[in-house]
């Protein structure tokens, strides 16, 4: 253990070793990681986002269609079943936890089924459960935001201006109601597509997805302090990145933001 101690330097105060870390780190080199002998953080933090990034993609684009699509069709059809459906499955998606709905999916569409391997990235039909599970919880949380909001549009003084032009009632929501509530979705959207992008810790332990999720969790657990701090590096970066990509995008859409912060 002495040993040890003194080649990662362990064996010195932790000042002189966050010192030590801090300067290698802002050269590009991220050290070893202890659990995986012989390979850089910088590697193994490069060859996980690549499963990350294809789970968080499908999850994002599924969870912002599904998500704008429901409302759209709850505002329009405001007493059909498509209103008190999008309530219950919003409601379900965001108080389900994704362990629960994962080991469902898994009992359902992988065992019972056949239609899906139960774990593993190793044809491309691995990643639907891992998709559809990572991308539950920000559905539920969109189709909610922009029905509240498009409800709250449809409401209002230009609505009914376009509505005496002639236009039907799918083309007023589609159009001009949902054109102005994308603030809504774009303010809370930094925060939640660096979550998804970056993988989720649960859903990527449960189907052993080799992504950034399952490597930090593997890190703590091994008190591999080295990867644990390159990808708390990595998640904050992905975070900042996308607060500072919302609030252009959000600039860009509606000028009164930035107008409002002068």
């Amino acid at each position: 253990k002495n040993n040890v101690d003194r080649q990662f330097g362990l064996d010195q105060p932790m000042p002189v070793q966050y010192w030590n870390w801090l300067s290698k780190f802002v050269q590009g080199d991220w050290s070893e990681s202890y659990q995986y002998q012989g390979r850089s953080v910088l590697t193994l933090i490069r060859d996980a986002c690549i499963p990350s990034l294809w789970v968080g993609l499908g999850a994002l684009l599924l969870a912002v269609t599904g998500g704008v699509g429901w409302a759209l069709l709850a505002v329009w059809k405001p007493r059909s079943w498509v209103v008190p459906v999008g309530q219950a499955l919003g409601a379900l998606g965001q108080s389900i936890p994704s362990y629960l709905l994962a080991s469902l999916l898994v009992l359902i569409f992988a065992v019972t089924l056949h239609w899906v391997p139960v774990a593993l990235v190793e044809e491309p039909s691995g990643y639907i459960l891992p998709i559809i599970v990572t991308a539950a919880r920000p559905c539920a949380l969109i189709y909610q935001l922009m029905h509240d909001s498009l409800s709250e549009t449809i409401r209002a003084d230009f609505i009914r201006s376009a509505r005496a032009k002639g236009l039907d009632e799918w083309r007023v929501v589609s159009s001009h109601a949902l054109r102005n509530s994308w603030m809504a979705l774009l303010g809370v959207s930094g925060p939640m597509m660096a979550n998804i992008l970056t993988g989720s810790f649960i859903v990527e332990n449960i189907f052993q997805i080799p992504g950034l999720g399952k490597h930090f969790v593997s890190s703590v657990l091994n008190r591999d302090y080295p990867l644990v701090m390159g990808l708390t590096v990595t998640y904050g970066a992905c975070l900042l990145l996308a607060n500072r990509g919302t609030e252009i995008l959000m600039t860009w859409v509606d000028p009164r933001v930035a107008r409002a912060r002068i």
